[in-house]
């Protein structure tokens, strides 16, 4: 896995070649996400490989060393000058990956002296709150209380890529030339052409990809279609539930919760951000299963609710609810 600062430049030069495995891509995309002056990075490894793909391969690594020594004349006037490289001993491929990865070094070693890239848009919803998100290209994001959208740099250009912290809904304008790409914790989500959900909050366990409408492509779980709910654990573990009660799922959407056998802590971590109270629980009771909805309910009630389903018994304390047996 990539440093937080340091990268293998060959894997960067397999991404943008599309050569990379999932859990490769993945772990570039990680690298990426935690630093946008790297978009910078990835936009010079993608111009440079872009040339050399619009040449002949006899002229393909003539021309990236050319461009190579002209990058280096024009950087740092400390640097001592390439020495000559018989490029075409090479096969072209592992030739053009030695000098993009020079390269792209030589823009890390600039970007620490160069102006950092404008910040990212971000949208953010509060507690109790849900925000609606018109993006430039004309996709709907629909973001859950307390949930975070931020933008790449460079969204819109060549690519639109997202990250989420939380959960969202996305009704995506597909474009095939300007992939639609959502980041989650440790994984990401392809649309291709669709309307989905993707939740990740910090206390969930997995990631959860819920498709209303089309296809996505899941890292690790593969192509999923409407009706399908992907799930992707911290440990890489991908699993795909078919024909599921999506109307559950995405209740959320219509302003209401719905849950099927989820957790009961899950169940009070959604309370507590759509209704703004809190439940104290111990610990052995956290995986009590609970189906029901909570519609039109206010704060109070919703405790009440949940409580009396799973058998328990709301006690307030002060400012706090407790759920503790009879």
């Amino acid at each position: 896995m990539p440093h937080d600062r340091d990268i293998d430049w060959t894997l960067l030069t397999r991404y943008v070649a599309g050569e990379c495995s999932q859990a490769e891509s993945a772990d570039v995309e990680r690298w990426l996400d935690a630093d946008p002056a790297r978009q910078e990075q990835l936009a010079a490894a993608r111009r440079l490989w872009d040339q050399a793909a619009a040449l002949p391969p006899a002229t393909r690594i003539d021309a990236m060393w050319q461009d190579l020594r002209r990058r280096m004349r024009e950087g740092d006037q400390g640097a001592q000058p390439a020495q000559p490289v018989r490029a075409w001993h090479i096969p072209w491929r592992l030739a053009a990956a030695a000098c993009l990865a020079v390269v792209i070094g030589g823009v890390a070693i600039r970007a620490a002296r160069t102006p950092r890239l404008p910040e990212p848009q971000v949208f953010a919803s509060a507690a109790r709150q849900r925000l609606n998100v018109r993006l430039g290209d004309g996709t709907r994001v629909l973001l859950a209380p307390e949930s975070r959208l931020r933008l790449a740099t460079d969204f819109g250009r060549q690519r639109r890529d997202v990250y989420v912290e939380g959960e969202a809904y996305f009704e995506v304008q597909h474009d095939s030339t300007r992939p639609f790409t959502v980041f989650a914790a440790n994984s990401s989500t392809r649309d291709i052409g669709t309307a989905f959900a993707v939740r990740s909050y910090p206390q969930d366990r997995a990631v959860r990809v819920v498709v209303r409408e089309g296809q996505v492509a899941l890292s690790g779980a593969g192509l999923l279609a409407a009706g399908d709910v992907g799930r992707l654990t911290a440990e890489g573990q991908a699993t795909v539930r078919h024909h599921a009660n999506i109307a559950a799922f995405l209740g959320w959407t219509e302003g209401h919760l719905v849950f099927e056998d989820a957790p009961l802590g899950q169940v009070l971590d959604d309370v507590r951000r759509w209704y703004g109270v809190e439940a104290q629980l111990d610990s052995s009771l956290r995986s009590l299963p609970f189906t029901g909805s909570l519609r039109q309910v206010s704060p109070e009630n919703a405790i009440a609710l949940v409580a009396a389903t799973v058998g328990l018994r709301a006690r307030q304390t002060g400012t706090h609810v407790v759920l503790e047996k009879p």
